[in-house]
Formats: C-alpha cells, structure tokens, sequence
C-alpha cells in the first residue's frame, strides 16, 4: 500500500506546480497495492470504548468521524477522477465467536451510532444466515458504511491521474542513500544515478530490506 500513499502524496504536489519524481525500487503496485482485499472500512483497530476509556470519549469521537470522513473523501476522489474501481458501500458483517464476544460487539455497536456517519447494527445467531451461510458465529455485527472496491483498478486510475498531472514514475530504481547537501537540498543516490532534490518523502516498507542505509529507516 505504500505506493498508494506515495502517488497520492506526488499528485497532490505536482497539482501545485512543483517538479515530482517517484522512485521504486520494483513495479509499482506489485504488492499489496494491488493484491489486498479491497476493504474500504477506513476502520480503527482500537475499539471506540476503549479509545474512549484512555482518551476521552471527545477524542474516540473524532478519531472514529475521522475514518467517516476518510471514506467519503474516497468516493469523492473516485468520483472527480473518473476512476472506475467498482467501489460499493456494501457493508460488513463481523462474527461474533461467544456469547461475551456478541455482547461487546453490541456495546460498541451503540457507541459506534452516536457517532455521526455509523450505521451498526447487531444480528442475532438465528439470523445471521441472512449475512453469511454458516453456524460457527453466535451472532455478529453489521457496519452498513463499509464497504470495497478493486484494488488493481483504483491503483491503475490513480496512476494515471497522477502521471496525467506530471509524476514521472520510475520502476527498478532502489535507492541506496539519500545524503544532506551545502544548499538545503538532498541528494537521492540510485542505481542508475543520482537526483537532486529539495524535499524527500520516504515511504517504504519490508520489501525495503535492509542492504542499504536508507533501510535503516524501516
């Protein structure tokens, strides 16, 4: 997922009329920018309650409108761009795997609600048939505001929006260093050469390895 953040990132600032080259050191999008699910749950792996119990309820609140907020500003950039990636808001169940299990699904269920944006309801164990064909859950949780999309093709529309705006993308380019010079800039040390730059944005991930220094970073 890091070259999706990357081409985002590089869309933004070359639509404000700067220079911007995206270096990879594979195919961009041969990972899980391509390969994941496709969930788009803008989900918070903490529940509200105990963000809430931690933090503050306030806080839990804005954390969770946030992911609300993320969500739509996706369809909205699907939308505008004209990327066609078959992004549905479908919903998600979730099982329950106890009884203690289905009874705090509920009480995050109900906190989840008061949250503007949160559509949670609970199924009851003789009803969950009606959301998956199995008897292993004892009831489960229903998210009405998640839902998916394919991946691949939301990677290849937000490739080309971003190389339409002037991003030159280069494959099979790993960076070995990334050094400070005298005037403020940096230079970017390839295998195939070295860039000068203003500013740097390090995305990287466990395909990064550890080889060179900038692994260092991981």
């Amino acid at each position: 997922m890091v070259v999706i953040l990357v081409l985002h990132a590089g869309l933004a600032i070359a639509r404000r009329g700067h220079a911007v080259i995206v270096l990879d050191g594979g195919n961009p999008g041969f990972g899980a920018s391509t390969r994941n699910g496709g969930i788009c749950s803008g989900n918070v792996r903490l529940p509200h309650g105990l963000i809430s119990k931690k933090y503050g309820e306030t806080f839990a609140d804005e954390v969770y409108a946030e992911a609300i907020e993320a969500r739509l500003d996706l369809t909205k950039f699907c939308k505008e761009e004209s990327i066609n990636c078959e992004l549905q808001m479908t919903g998600r169940f979730t099982g329950a795997l106890s009884v203690a299990n289905y009874d705090a699904q509920a009480y995050e269920a109900e906190r989840l609600n008061k949250v503007k944006g949160h559509k949670a309801y609970m199924v009851d164990r003789k009803h969950q048939h009606s959301e998956i064909a199995t008897n292993l859950f004892h009831g489960g949780m229903v998210r009405e505001e998640i839902g998916g999309f394919y991946s691949a093709k939301f990677f290849v529309g937000l490739l080309r929006c971003a190389e339409k705006a002037g991003v030159c993308v280069f494959s099979n380019t790993t960076v070995i260093d990334i050094n400070n010079e005298l005037n403020g800039k940096k230079s970017i040390i390839t295998k195939i050469g070295t860039i000068i730059s203003g500013k740097v944005i390090i995305a990287t991930n466990a395909y990064t390895g550890n080889s060179y220094r900038v692994g260092r970073f991981l």
